[in-house]
């Protein structure tokens, strides 16, 4: 995994598949190992589902108003 800071470690496939699931599908696809068995049975449901994910955390990001009593903003300004 490489991080924004520059950084690199081994992360558990299993926590990023939690995680990023739909980053984690795109990656198998563009490296051609989609048919592997830790990634067969759940790459092409994941991208199936794709834009259901996608809105689903919109819509979780547009419901979340307050943070321990702060209102979050939703804009720059």
């Amino acid at each position: 995994m490489l991080w924004k800071d520059g950084s690199t470690s081994w992360e558990a496939l299993k926590d990023l598949k939690e995680s990023f699931p739909v980053q984690v599908a795109e990656f198998a696809i563009s490296r051609g190992i989609q048919d592997e068995p830790a990634f067969t049975w759940w790459v092409k449901e994941t991208l199936s589902k794709k834009n259901w994910i996608v809105k689903a955390m919109k819509m979780h990001y547009a419901w979340k108003t307050h943070k321990f009593g702060i209102q979050l903003p939703k804009s720059i300004k």
